[in-house]
């Protein structure tokens, strides 16, 4: 494994220690812990992913990254008592730990049903202290001597998790199934890996645009009524058409689903929405936020269904709303509220909302981008 001069003197300075927002506070406690990758190897200074999803979500949550580097999950479990469990604020609500390793585990020999059982010990017993509990799956390595079975245990682990998270978690973030990112064979993307193991600057920006809305769906749906609750996973299914998107304003940048501009044939993002364990009263309805810099008209038919932790959700049969138009302005976010009717949701369950851009009456020549989220009034 490659360290560079710079980022040995980063550790050795305690790099994990990250910039927050005051001491204490009365609007709760967010925790990152990990390895490397939590600490931000291989970013520059600033865009490690916890720098990035704290920066997104604002809002003045108090929070710490307390990874450290070349860990293995028995270690963090080990120290996580002092490091995490001892500094609750009592004062504070809610109280969420994200959690990313499982790599350094199977790396340094732990067999694949110890490397998974160890993430859960970590995830339970920080429940047990009463954290809310966020856990990211296994992307890809390579590297002189990893063992033989690293990425058939990862796959098995990652399947582990998706699986059965809801037992001891209260988010997943799928990164090992981002398309970028999640491949074996993409760590060799030098665009988002810099040595098969670490992310680079623009690497951890895909992990920031997992983590965040998974993390503001715990600490929202913690203590408001109502939401909002943003996907934990999005999937652009129509690559050649979708794609990740950041709309270019003057100093207001903002990310998103980006859809081409005149698009040339329906296109989907396929979201992942994690329903709360008690939902709120009201009518659940789609929240979307769409900008661009031209103006015309964009057609966007959520299409859904919930599932239970039992139901097999290969080629699901999804429920439509029907198209909605919503008519651009030259960067300014446009609103539009769907009413989701078409299937029923379920506490606790698991939503799934194919958003198709449909062609037909698409005349929008810019490309799109919007942020889409689950509300209820």
């Amino acid at each position: 494994m490659r360290i560079t001069y710079a980022v040995l003197v980063a550790l050795l300075v305690g790099l994990a220690l990250c910039p927050h927002r005051g001491e204490m506070s009365t609007h709760g406690q967010v925790f990152f812990d990990g390895n490397s990758l939590t600490v931000g190897s291989g970013s520059t200074g600033g865009f490690d992913y916890p720098n990035r999803v704290m920066a997104r979500i604002g809002g003045g949550w108090w929070w710490r990254n307390v990874a450290v580097s070349g860990t293995r999950t028995p270690d963090l479990d080990g120290r996580a008592p002092t490091a995490i469990d001892a500094r609750w604020d009592a004062g504070s609500a809610p109280h969420v730990v994200v959690i990313w390793e499982i790599t350094n585990d199977l790396k340094l020999g732990a067999s694949r049903a110890a490397a998974y059982q160890n993430i859960v010990t970590y995830c339970r017993r920080r429940k047990a202290a009463g954290w809310k509990v966020i856990v990211l799956t296994v992307l890809p390595r390579t590297q002189v001597g990893l063992p033989a079975t690293f990425e058939a245990d990862r796959q098995a682990i990652n399947a582990e998790l998706r699986q059965h998270w809801r037992d001891y978690a209260d988010a997943l973030v799928d990164v090992g199934a981002n398309p970028t990112l999640g491949p074996d064979g993409s760590q060799a993307n030098l665009t988002y890996y810099w040595d098969g193991i670490h992310l680079t600057d623009a690497g951890y920006a895909v992990v920031a645009g997992m983590v965040a809305p998974a993390l503001e769906a715990v600490l929202e749906g913690a203590g408001v009524a109502g939401g909002p609750i943003f996907p934990r996973s999005s999937y652009p299914v129509t690559t050649s058409r979708v794609f990740p998107n950041f709309h270019a304003a003057t100093n207001a940048h903002t990310e998103g689903l980006g859809y081409e501009a005149s698009l040339g044939a329906d296109s989907i993002w396929r979201l992942w929405f994690q329903m709360p364990p008690t939902l709120p009263t009201g009518t659940m309805k789609l929240l979307l936020r769409v900008i661009s810099a031209g103006a015309g008209n964009v057609k966007l038919n959520p299409k859904w269904k919930s599932f239970g932790s039992a139901e097999t959700v290969s080629s699901p049969s999804l429920n439509a709303e029907g198209v909605a138009t919503i008519t651009t302005v030259a960067d300014q976010f446009i609103e539009t509220k769907i009413t989701l009717d078409a299937d029923t949701p379920v506490a606790g369950e698991e939503v799934i909302l194919d958003l198709v851009g449909e062609t037909s009456g698409w005349t929008l020549a810019s490309v799109s981008t919007a942020i889409a989220s689950i509300i209820w009034e």
